[in-house]
């Protein structure tokens, strides 16, 4: 199974869309929420947050429907600075979490929850994938085994960085964002 749903979850125009962008102006700042004054930059950071998530689905889709399909992967294969920026954003995201969401829950060190800072992270994230996304040709429909190795290999990475958004957003933050894994 490809791990992502080929159906897009978060219509533009949907009601599903709207909870999300409050959810972000919401929390995406460090001072108190005033809804006379939404910010536009955090609007269009949660647009484009949405945006890069159809790019995900989209290209699952596309890579489910292929004929020559492995599990196999080659994390080698991965040689863009692009992608290893990727990766090491992947990494930092259990620090992002245990730091700005998790200890502020621990018994002994009761902080302040941060989701502005996951938020910010996730931004950061979106902008790194809607750059690997247009400039690399993710899914190629040759047939050498290498390449579908290395497609399979990306779209690891791929789905590596929709499941970070969905635990984020679905998961901790409670958006009613509708997925059929």
């Amino acid at each position: 199974s490809s791990g992502i749903n080929a159906e897009w979850p978060l219509r533009p125009g949907s009601q599903n869309m709207l909870p999300f962008i409050v959810v972000y102006d919401f929390f995406a700042s460090a001072t108190p929420f005033d809804p006379s004054e939404l910010s536009p930059q955090r609007l269009r950071d949660a647009t484009f947050i949405l945006y890069n998530i159809a790019r995900m689905v989209h290209l699952n889709k596309s890579f489910s429907e292929l004929v020559t399909i492995t599990d196999e992967t080659d994390a080698s294969l991965l040689t863009l600075n692009i992608e290893w920026e990727i990766t090491c954003q992947l990494v930092m995201f259990y620090k992002i979490l245990r730091d700005n969401v998790l200890q502020p829950f621990a018994s002994e060190n009761s902080g302040t929850l941060k989701l502005h800072k996951l938020l910010q992270y996730l931004t950061k994230l979106a902008k790194s994938f809607s750059k690997y996304y247009s400039s690399t040709k993710i899914l190629t429909y040759e047939e050498k085994d290498r390449l579908i190795i290395r497609m399979n290999t990306r779209m690891q990475l791929v789905r590596s960085v929709y499941n970070v958004f969905v635990f984020s957003l679905r998961d901790l933050m409670g958006v009613p964002i509708v997925l059929t894994m």
